[in-house]
């Protein structure tokens, strides 16, 4: 049984980086033996073990097989003999498949380390185009490190992703934790690579335009872009109850008008009042201060009124009122 250091880790030790978390393969042993060591396994997939002190991953040596469609059309082997040469060999890009012996020793045998040197984004075998998540991993690369340019034959590799069309067999929601890796790092720059690559179908479709600044904030940021572009981004990829609330509000406040009818005012206030999306309008005031200033001070003449005493109302009668009480106040405002 051998343990070594692989991936991001040591590509970030190798370039002077310091790596925020480390990950490990185990070549050599089984499941049983890990679990008899004290690890605990998590993974469902393949076995992937947490360490009993550190809590940090270690997965045994695997190959994998594509047997289907997607992301998840593989089968994995994960036998004793299986060497780590072996398990580098199936990574994405040559720069992730260094390892790190305990001892310190580096075991390069795809060339990242001079890659790393050069500047070079190249897969590591066939194996890259068989995944097509990994043309959105190109991506993040290419933003993570935007001094690197991609080699020749990576661009054809993932010009056979986007050819095969296996990209449409992604998970909106492997998508969309792959853009967050992506947004982590620098939003626009990451979709201007998605651009770029000729990524934008299907997930990232009616993207055509970009701010020059976004929030740091994920969902906000998606509305900063969605609205620049008419509020039809990405659609697909409205995995959450959340973003698609986030969205909705945002789009509402950008809407509201001044001048719009009294109907569509209080339609307006009923909403951003109501306990399912109150919280999404008081989040979203910062970024409309100037639009939102006479909105807020509405907003906050209603919440002073106490509708306790309608409790015992029809509901038909008990909103009638409510929607009264809330037409005085945006007249008294107009």
């Amino acid at each position: 049984m051998k343990i070594y250091k692989v991936g991001g880790a040591v590509r970030d030790h190798i370039m002077g980086i310091r790596p925020n978390d480390s990950d490990w393969v185990v070549v050599g042993s089984t499941p049983e033996e890990m679990e008899s060591l004290g690890y605990k396994q998590v993974g469902t997939d393949f076995p992937v073990f947490l360490h009993p002190e550190t809590n940090e991953a270690y997965a045994l040596a695997r190959t994998e097989k594509k047997t289907g469609k997607g992301y998840s059309g593989f089968s994995v082997q994960y036998e004793k003999n299986i060497s780590l040469e072996e398990d580098l060999l199936r990574r994405d890009l040559t720069i992730n498949s260094i390892a790190m012996s305990e001892s310190g020793q580096i075991i390069d045998p795809y060339n990242g380390v001079k890659d790393i040197k050069n500047k070079i984004l190249r897969h590591t075998s066939e194996a890259f185009y068989e995944d097509p998540l990994r043309a959105l991993r190109l991506a993040r690369f290419k933003t993570k490190f935007s001094d690197f340019s991609i080699h020749e034959e990576t661009a054809e590799a993932l010009l056979k992703i986007l050819l095969s069309g296996e990209i449409n067999y992604l998970t909106k929601e492997r998508v969309v934790q792959e853009m967050k890796k992506g947004f982590e790092i620098d939003a626009l720059k990451y979709l201007q690579n998605i651009m770029q690559l000729n990524l934008t179908s299907p997930w990232f479709d009616n993207l055509s335009k970009l701010p020059e600044t976004v929030s740091d904030k994920f969902e906000y940021a998606w509305c900063q872009i969605s609205q620049l572009n008419g509020f039809n981004f990405a659609h697909r990829l409205l995995e959450s109850n959340d973003l698609k609330k986030t969205l909705d509000v945002w789009q509402e406040m950008h809407s509201y008008s001044q001048k719009a009818e009294i109907n569509d005012k209080i339609r307006f206030f009923q909403k951003i009042t109501s306990p399912k999306y109150e919280k999404y309008f008081l989040n979203l005031l910062p970024y409309f201060e100037l639009t939102m200033e006479s909105c807020k001070k509405v907003y906050e003449e209603i919440k002073t009124i106490d509708f306790s005493y309608l409790a015992n109302l029809d509901p038909n009668l008990l909103y009638n009122e409510k929607t009264n009480r809330i037409k005085e106040i945006v007249k008294n405002n107009e």
